[in-house]
């Protein structure tokens, strides 16, 4: 009843004539519509009612930011309705209304919103077009926030699209922003997309890494959001692995929180994975149950795609076990889903053909609106004139502001400065600490080694020469037991000079040189994987040097402490940098543990890494194996 005779009371102010004192009452009656419709964002019915009054009242009245405001309103529940065409009218209404304000924060806001309608109407150019658009007005105002909220939707609309490399640029751009504030709950998300992204790409090893990570993170910040979602993905790497034991594991965790969530439409999906996950390890009988599960979801909720797929399994199974009469009616099912698709599919059409009919509408009376606007525009003028003196004394205190925060900006940057400074020169320190222990343990091999060798072929020439110059005949034993030691000792010498510096990375670069360190471990005891893309150029001597160095190390670790059976290297190079990611299968370790600290080669590879300005990520556990993954900006 009180919400009632508020709208009857602001109606009332909308039928008489305004004048200039009921004019600051009619902005605020307008304002109260919009705050009402925006208190109300989960509860779509009371959202469209309020959002309804607002813009009606606002359409009737000069009040810029009331209109603007009301049309974004108008286009969240359009939008919830997935009426995308009128939303994104809507939206457009907005952007035009804001952009006359010089909102910046709203222009891209708006900008923002109309890339999430064309995102979710599949069209991935518009998608890319605004939300650059929105990118830019939140870069300039220094949103972070909205930056990465931007690439989050860019990333996800390149990876819809197949776009994958710029998928992947765009959610690491995302979660370096959400980094720095940092916003563990947004980095999860990040990591979740970026998993989801390699998932579609079917790079299982990548997919699991980040999908991993983002479930760490979010068990460690106790949400459940995007889990079903994660353990559904990881449930179909492991299935591309070939590990289906591993991909029900997960399958059935991603059920747990599908269920909790409600989420039937995933439910049904993960309910038919597990079915096939099953009848593909030979335990049909077991997999039957799950699917006629996800047929029953399925036909409640209208999900037509897994009835046509559990159905078409379950026909199989019935015709391998002679039950024609069940396998018939399952095909029988299957045609009905089929054609079910092809009338939503018509529908759906013909929607989007009515939508686009009342957005072009839209639009003529939006240009109608823009030439009334112009009008009212002219008359504002003059009030415009009062302002002069007031803004004056804000640009005078703006300045003031500006002088201030400039300074202490300074003061940050030599704070910053100064640690950078701390941080390369520790870095430094640890290096040449790394190159002293090189230098020990060359002179050690060259003392135990070369030196001892040479002492013995030494010995033996002094007795060949006190032969020689006794008139004696040489002992030809003695003169090959001395060449062979020369021998011995020049072998010795070389293979020293290779582990400084292999002739293949000096000749043909690091590809073929990590090849050549490898193909002597590749054997019965473990099998070695090596993938490289993007090196078909040279790269800088010192970055070779590093990496080749750093994965030396990494796989001589796995060699002599992993206990694995596979190895498997990744090189990806593109336009935002280098990744290295060394994997093995072996026992792992706890890095959580009270005793655990990192040995001498971890720290050898984290400090030639540091010097590039690069990161090195270590992620394992016990009876899990090992991940190592560099990464080394352009």
């Amino acid at each position: 009843m009180k919400y009632c005779t508020l709208i009857t009371l602001l109606f009332s102010l909308t039928m008489a004539p305004i004048a200039a004192g009921a004019q600051e009452r009619l902005h605020r009656a307008i304002d109260t519509l919009n705050a009402k419709a925006a208190s109300w964002l989960t509860k779509p019915d009371s959202l469209t009612y309020y959002a309804e009054k607002a813009y009606e009242m606002a359409q009737r009245s000069t009040y810029g930011r009331g209109r603007a405001q009301a049309a974004k309103l108008k286009g969240i529940s359009a939008f919830y309705q997935s009426d995308f065409d009128l939303a994104k009218s809507y939206y457009l209404e907005s952007l035009a209304e804001f952009g006359t304000l010089n909102d910046s924060l709203e222009i891209a806001k708006a900008n923002y919103n109309v890339a999430t309608v064309m995102n979710a109407k599949a069209d991935y150019k518009e998608t890319l077009t605004y939300g650059l658009k929105a990118l830019a007005f939140f870069e300039a105002i220094g949103d972070h926030n909205g930056e990465g909220r931007v690439y989050n939707l860019l990333g996800i609309a390149a990876n819809v699209n197949n776009d994958f490399e710029k998928s992947i640029t765009y959610l690491k751009q995302y979660y370096q922003l959400v980094s720095r504030v940092p916003d563990s709950l947004e980095m999860a998300t990040a990591l979740n997309n970026l998993g989801s992204t390699f998932t579609t790409m079917g790079l299982p090893d990548s997919a699991i890494h980040y999908l991993n990570s983002a479930r760490k993170m979010n068990e460690k910040m106790g949400t459940d959001r995007n889990m079903a979602s994660i353990y559904s993905n990881l449930g179909a790497m492991y299935e591309v692995k070939d590990d289906l034991h591993e991909a029900i594991a997960h399958t059935v965790s991603g059920l747990h929180y599908a269920r909790a969530e409600g989420d039937r439409l995933r439910e049904a999906g993960l309910l038919f994975n597990l079915g096939k996950y099953k009848n593909a390890l030979g335990q049909t009988q077991e997999s039957i149950p799950h699917f006629i599960q996800a047929i029953d979801i399925s036909e409640a909720i209208g999900f037509f795609e897994v009835i046509y797929k559990a159905n078409n399994s379950l026909a199989k199974i019935r015709a391998d076990q002679g039950r024609h009469a069940e396998a018939y009616q399952h095909m029988l099912a299957v045609e009905t889903a089929k054609d079910s698709v092809f009338v939503i599919e018509k529908m759906k059409s013909e929607r989007e053909l009515e939508a686009r009919f009342q957005s072009e509408k839209k639009e003529q009376q939006i240009e109608i609106l823009n030439q009334e606007k112009a009008i009212q525009q002219l008359k504002l003028r003059q009030r415009n004139l009062m302002l002069i003196a007031t803004l004056a004394l804000l640009v005078t205190g703006a300045v003031i502001a500006y002088f201030v925060f400039k300074q202490r900006r300074l003061q940050s940057e030599a704070r910053l400065q100064h640690e950078i400074n701390t941080q390369q020169e520790k870095a430094t320190r640890d290096v040449l600490d790394a190159e002293e222990r090189e230098r020990r343990r060359i002179a050690g091999d060259l003392h135990d080694g070369v030196g001892q060798t040479l002492s013995a072929a030494l010995l033996n020439l002094n007795y060949l020469y006190k032969s020689v110059a006794e008139g004696k005949a040489p002992d030809p034993q003695l003169m090959d037991t001395a060449l062979g030691l020369v021998k011995d000792s020049y072998q010795e010498m070389r293979s020293i000079s290779h582990q400084m510096m292999p002739n293949a990375l000096l000749k043909a670069g690091l590809a073929t040189s990590i090849k050549e360190f490898l193909d002597p471990i590749d054997g019965k005891n473990i099998k070695v994987y090596l993938n490289v893309s993007g090196l078909n150029e040279r790269l800088d001597q010192q970055l070779e040097t590093v990496l080749y160095r750093a994965i030396q190390e990494a796989v001589n670790n796995v060699v002599k402490h992993a206990g694995a059976t596979r190895l498997t290297i990744q090189i990806l190079k593109d336009e935002e940098g280098l990744s290295v990611s060394i994997e093995d299968n072996g026992g792992g370790f706890d890095s959580s543990s009270a005793g655990y600290e990192e040995g001498i080669g971890l720290k050898n590879i984290r400090s030639r890494v540091a010097l590039l300005r690069g990161s090195v990520d270590v992620d394992s556990a016990v009876g899990r194996g090992t991940v190592v993954v560099i990464y080394i900006p352009a």
